[in-house]
This record gives C-alpha cells, structure tokens and sequence, in this order.
C-alpha cells in the first residue's frame, strides 16, 4: 500500500462530483441511531471549541480509482471508511444541502436514488435502507431539539460543506489501481485492524509525489531501508519492553513516531485524538500558516523552489525521528538507564491494558524531554533515580510517603510490588561486574501477584478448602513435591508421606482425601508459628499469577520445589524470588523446608540494605 499510494487532507467539498462504489465484499451500512447522534455532537463542539485544532478529522478512507464500465460507472471503490461516507451524506441531506458526491452500493443497485430522496415507504426494503433511514431519523431528532438550534445546524453544514476553509476533513487514502483492493480490505478489517498512524505516516514520507528523479528516488530507498531496520530494531522484546508495557506485534515504531510527535505539539493537535501523531506530522511536513497565507509568493514561487522547501523539511522531520530512535538504542545500551526506565514504565499501568500509544508514551516522553535538557549523562542519571519514588530520610528508607519497614501486605499492596520489583533492579545494578539484565519482556509478558511466602497458620477454613480445590487441578504435581521433601522415616512424617505417596499413585486422585493431606501437610509445617509479621515485607515476594493460583496458600517447601523446576526448565522467575526460595538472604540454611521469623527477618533487611545501598552509592 505504500509508494505509488496518495495521502492527504480533503475536505468534503473536495468530493465533489466523485462517485463512490461500495463493492459487495463489504457489509452494508450498519451505524446505529447514537453513533450518528455522537458524531454530531462531536461536530458541534468542536465548532464551538476548537482547542488549537486545525480540523476535525473524519478518519481515513481508503479508496481505489474504478475503471467505468457498462454495468458501474463508479470513478472510486472505497475499501475502508464506507460507514463514515454514508453518514456524511445523510446529515448533509437531511440538513437540506445538496451533497457534493454520491454512493452506490453494490449489494443495493437503488441505494444511490434512496439516499438521495430518504423516502420512508422504501426504509423497509432491506437492512441497509432500514439503517440509513434510521440515521436519518437520528439527524432530524437532532435538529428538532430545542437546544439545537438553526445556528448549530448552519455551523455543522460549514464544516462539512464550505468550500472557504472547511473544519471537517477526511484522511484520503488512495491505493495503486492495480493494488488488491480484496487484500487490502482483508488485511484492514482482519479482527478490525485500522489503518495506523505508522502506515500513514510511512505514507507521508514514501509517495511518490515527494520524489521526482533518480536522486529522489534514493533518497525514497534511504528513507524506506531506514524505516525497515527501526522496525526490526523495535521488534526485539527486550527492547520494546523496556520502552513500552503494552504488548503490541506491529508498527511498533509508532512509540517513535509518537515521541517525536508529543516534543513538536505546540496545540495544534489534541493528544486524545485517535490520529494525534498522524495530524503531527501533516503540521510538520506541510507548509506552515505564514507560507499558506503568502498566496501570492508561492504563485510566483518556481517548482524547483517549492520542492526543495518541502524536501528540507521532509528531511528535517525524518531526522527528527532518527535522532530520537537512536536516543532510544543510547538507552538501551546505557545498563543503568535500561533499568530505571524500564522500572518506571513497568509500574506505570497493568501490562494488559491496551492503551493508545499517544496515552501510554507520556512518561517516556517526559524522560527523553528531561535528557535532552540534562548537561550530562550522569545528571540524568540522578533524574532517574529521583523518579522512582525510592529515597533516604536519614538512614530510613521511603518509597514515596511510606518507610519500606513498614509496608504490608494489605495496607501499602501498591507499593510492596514496586519494592519487590525494585529489589531484583537494584540487585542487578549494585553488581557492576557483571552484566545481567532484568527481562522486562517476560515480566511484562506475564502477570504477577504478590503472594506470601510462608503461609498464614490461621488461615480460615473456607480459604483453605477453597485453595486445595485449586490444588487439585495440580494434584499430582503437588504430590510429586511433596513426596520429596517429606521424610519416609522422619518421625511426624512418615504417615503424611505414605499417605501423599498412595494418592500420588492413584489414577484419580480422591478430592476429600487430597484436601484432607494438605490439611495435614499445612499443620505440620506450621506448627508452632503465629501470623506476627507474615503480612510484612519479609514474607512477601512476586510469583508469576499462574504459580500463584495453582499452589495458593501452600507451604514453603512446595513453592520451594515449584520454584527451583521453573528455574530448571529456564522460565523465567525473577532473580530475587528465586533466591528466596534457595535461602540466599538467610543466616541459617541447615533445614530449607522452613520459612520461619529468622528468615523474614534477614530477608527484608536486605530488601532494605539493597536498595539503600543503591542510593547511596550513586548520590
């Protein structure tokens, strides 16, 4: 779709006297009565209220040029954008205004003398005319309302139709005649893909119009080579991940684009907007108001003069770009820059949650602002751990208004995860011989709860019934560790362990005599403990959501196994979970099948020692 493709702005007026085909590969018109309502309500207020907005933007339309025929002398295909066009075109005839372009389904062979004429005995024909009545009747309850007035109706039909600076515009979107318009729709609506700021922006760059001899047309290979290997660059999980917590397969290199966009936006485009970073770069590559104003100048402007403004300014913009994706690589090689980012922008929001990119960047884009202002690499440096919430007040450690001494399991939940996490950063960056990174990409690729390492003794019995169900989707798994660490001829063990090894060779594990073992097996391993201080930090570690649910509240020693067979198998455990469970943090490790206060104890000091010694090694 990209190279002898056209893109630009046009408003509705430009339409006029085009003819557009809706091909029986799409589905009929389908916009419900308050998607109609929503977009008009949209066009009002932004005709009231503009924001520093150039245009309201109606979204792309992908079209391909038709060769007439006998049977459709349509000039246009639409292969993406058909919905919008239609309504477009019912507000505009249900206003009273004569409509620049016309629409033919293909499906519908009267669908063009419908929408011109709405005539309700014709809306029970078929689904589509039922639909686009429908709208039509969304329109005039809109118009009729009182607070609607013929001011908001006049003020809709100028941005829609004035051919005098319009505020509505469409992103045209025109494929090679001889592109597959079946693929190309295929590829657009596969799961609902829309057509992204990446691809749009790769267009602005790419048509052909940019380029007008052999030297033009290197500079177009340069440009798309360039383009291919920031995409392969970005492609590599552990680059991606440290940048961005959003799992995302393609046109990663709109995080790029769009931190390029965020640094030039003086107002001109809302960051809320769907196409933000798109309409930033239009801005950037087109001319600015004072050129456009100067319409006599550019008249007598020659061609040559006009394409090597826009050729300096294109080349500009793709710098831009350049320089901030190899800002991005600086930080990715630069091992304490790697971590604190990534630290910060894994804790920004949950790894699942699907964002825009133009919402989710905020925060890198506040970083790289900050780095460009920095005099130094080792400033930022200090910027970066000013930012992640950690510091000393006096020889106490606080993240954020909480000592870390203090936090628990269920009052400070939020920033227990953000100390376990940046136990196992601090970890790795306190050792500077070595040069082990943290896998943002599996961590961000997984989902993580924060789980007690021993479990609580008083836990109630509904909990404890309910997390031994849990365990029986796992019972055999669960017997076979339990079987290695309970002792055959340990006294109080011998029974717990003929009893796990008799279910363990059973073919169907009986649920009451499994729940009743865990029962068991829980009791012995923590009898004579209390609960003091098992909500606190020293019992506290991240395990992955699967391990978590599958094992629930058992004891150390089955945790301990499950760990130490991801560490086998090379899954990924975070370093400091995995030392917990081998006993690394303890002073005494003759018996690893207890977690007892000793070890708590000794654990959190050094959560507290790591990170202090972090801090204090780089003030």
């Amino acid at each position: 779709m990209i190279g002898t493709s056209t893109l630009c702005k046009k408003s509705i007026s430009e339409l006029k006297n085009h003819h557009f085909f809706i091909p029986d590969y799409q589905r009929g018109y389908r916009w419900e009565q308050q998607d109609v309502t929503n977009l008009l309500n949209d066009l009002w207020q932004f005709s009231q209220n503009q924001g520093g907005q150039s245009f309201y933007c109606l979204q792309p339309v992908v079209v391909r040029r038709r060769v007439p025929d006998a049977q459709s002398p349509a000039a246009w295909e639409v292969i993406d954008g058909q919905q919008r066009l239609t309504t477009v075109h019912i507000i505009l005839t249900t206003l009273g205004v004569t409509v620049p372009y016309t629409i033919e389904y293909q499906t519908r062979p009267d669908s063009a003398a419908f929408l011109s004429s709405m005539q309700q005995d014709r809306a029970d024909m078929n689904i589509d005319f039922y639909h686009m009545f429908a709208a039509r009747s969304a329109v005039a309850q809109w118009r009729d309302e009182h607070k609607h007035t013929p001011e908001a109706c006049a003020a809709i039909t100028r941005m829609l139709q004035a051919a005098d600076e319009p505020n509505a515009k469409i992103i045209w979107y025109e494929v090679d005649a001889q592109e597959n318009a079946i693929a190309v729709f295929t590829r657009l609506n596969m799961g609902r893909i829309p057509l992204t700021d990446a691809e749009l922006v790769k267009a602005l760059f790419l048509r052909d119009s940019n380029f007008h001899n052999k030297t033009g047309a290197l500079e177009q290979q340069r440009i798309a080579q360039q383009w291919d290997e920031m995409e392969r660059v970005l492609q590599a999980d552990d680059f991606w991940f440290f940048l961005s917590n959003t799992r995302q397969e393609a046109n990663r290199i709109e995080l790029i684009l769009d931190l390029v966009a965020r640094q030039w936006n003086n107002g001109g485009a809302s960051t809320h907007d769907a196409h933000f970073t798109f309409f930033s770069f239009v801005q950037a590559l087109e001319p600015g108001p004072e050129s456009s104003n100067d319409s006599r100048a550019l008249q007598e402007a020659s061609k040559a003069d006009v394409r090597r403004k826009q050729a300096h300014r294109r080349e500009a913009c793709w710098q831009a770009v350049r320089a901030c994706f190899l800002t991005m690589q600086e930080w990715y090689r630069d091992r304490t820059i790697f971590h604190l980012v990534g630290f910060m922008v894994t804790i920004s929001s949950p790894s699942h949650k699907q964002e825009k990119p133009a919402q989710r960047q905020f925060l890198v884009s506040e970083l790289w602002a900050a780095y460009q202002n920095s005099p130094s690499r080792t400033t930022f440096h200090a910027l970066l751990r000013e930012r992640t919430g950690f510091r000393l007040n006096g020889e106490c450690l606080m993240v954020g208004r909480h000592k870390v001494e203090e936090l628990s399991y269920r009052g400070t939940r939020t920033d227990v995860v953000k100390t376990l996490l940046f136990f196992n950063i601090a970890t790795l960056l306190n050792n500077r011989s070595a040069n082990t990174r943290f896998q943002f990409d599996l961590y961000n690729m997984n989902y993580w709860d924060v789980e007690h390492i021993s479990p609580m003794a008083e836990s109630d019995s509904n909990s404890r019934l309910h997390d031994s169900g849990r365990m029986l989707h796992n019972s055999q798994k669960w017997l076979e560790y339990a079987c290695r660490f309970l002792s055959p001829t340990q006294l109080g063990e011998t029974d717990l362990y003929n009893q796990a090894q008799a279910l363990k060779d059973q073919d169907s594990v009986d649920p009451a005599a499994f729940a009743a073992l865990v029962r068991a097996v829980t009791a012995h391993y923590t009898a004579g403990e209390d609960d003091d201080n098992k909500d606190t930090l020293g019992n506290l570690t991240l395990l992955d959501r699967h391990t978590n649910r599958s094992y629930g509240d058992s004891i150390f020693p089955i945790k301990r196994s499950r760990i130490l067979d991801l560490d086998a198998t090379n899954t990924f455990v975070p370093p400091c979970t995995s030392n917990v469970f081998l006993k690394y943090y303890s002073p005494d490790t003759d018996d690893m099948m207890y977690w007892r206060k000793i070890d708590r104890d000794a654990y959190q000091g050094a959560i507290i020692e790591t990170i202090k010694k972090f801090l204090k090694k780089n003030c």
